[in-house]
């Protein structure tokens, strides 16, 4: 290597460094002769990435988090990925689903989870829930205790899961996001009634399986009452239908809304605003055409 210093072919830059310039550390050599613009600094979020060694430099981001965001990490990510199984996400390969979604992998996590959980006790878990709890109230609102109430952490979700190639399709209206056309339609209907509602009220209720508590969220509050849509899939036998329990919670707190009931507001959107309006607020993921 060539010491900028002695103007002279050198064996190991480093070694000579040690012996013939003691006051310069090999930092400071790389800054003054051999850093280039825009080295040291990352590309993400601006801050200064680590210094490793002469022949190496610095490092380009500054941690994973951002190195996982950095564009050139995104693009040898998907180009390792179409070149070993034809497809820019792993989400969309079914040898890579096969691999990951088994009983074997499945069982492996379950235990590392419970090892996890058991070395906490109830109460460190109530005095974090308390935590969260407070920090997400003080940043959005009274009455916020779950981060599927936000509007805008929910579109980021999302987005993110139709990057990813997940299919997540739900309609944005209003700057909201909701989970199916029966929900917006029933949205419209009662603004164009002037009928005093509130969507995703702050308020849950709560439900038991196995021991294990659980939380429902209404999708609206009409009035004094909080109204449940719910699609025919998720009543009757099938992969979709709901737990007993999740049911029977729904029943006593709420006014629940099928497809007998939504069809006259159907009706109702397709003749004031036309057959397919409600289609324009349908969000989809990169796949669909």
């Amino acid at each position: 290597m060539y010491c900028e210093i002695c103007k002279k072919e050198v064996g190991v830059l480093g070694r000579h460094l040690c012996r013939k310039h003691k006051d310069l550390n090999p930092k400071d050599y790389y800054d003054k002769f051999l850093k280039k613009p825009g080295e040291g600094i990352c590309p993400v979020c601006g801050k200064e990435t680590t210094f490793w060694k002469l022949s190496y430099g610095y490092s380009v981001c500054c941690s994973r988090l951002c190195n996982c965001q950095y564009e050139n990490t995104i693009d040898k990510r998907k180009n390792t990925l179409l070149k070993n199984y034809g497809v820019d996400s792993p989400l969309k390969s079914k040898e890579i689903k096969e691999k990951v979604f088994t009983k074997e992998y499945s069982d492996l996590m379950s235990n590392i989870l419970k090892e996890a959980f058991s070395k906490c006790s109830d109460e460190v878990w109530k005095k974090r829930t308390k935590k969260f709890h407070k920090n997400l109230q003080e940043k959005y609102g009274e009455g916020i205790i779950n981060v599927s109430q936000i509007q805008e952490i929910k579109l980021k979700i999302r987005k993110s899961y139709r990057l990813n190639g997940v299919r997540k399709n739900c309609y944005i209206f209003d700057e909201k996001i909701f989970d199916s056309s029966w929900e917006l339609a029933y949205y419209i209907w009662l603004k164009d009634n002037n009928i005093e509602f509130e969507y995703h009220p702050d308020i849950f209720f709560e439900y038991t399986i196995q021991n294990k508590k659980h939380h429902y969220f209404p999708d609206f509050k009409v009035g004094d009452n909080f109204v449940e849509i719910k699609g025919d899939a998720f009543l009757n036998e099938g992969k979709w239908k709901m737990t007993d329990e999740k049911l029977n919670c729904i029943k006593q707190n709420t006014i629940m809304l099928t497809r007998k009931e939504i069809t006259p507001i159907l009706y109702y959107i397709k003749n004031k605003y036309g057959k397919h309006y409600l289609k324009q607020f349908k969000q989809k993921n990169n796949n669909e055409k």
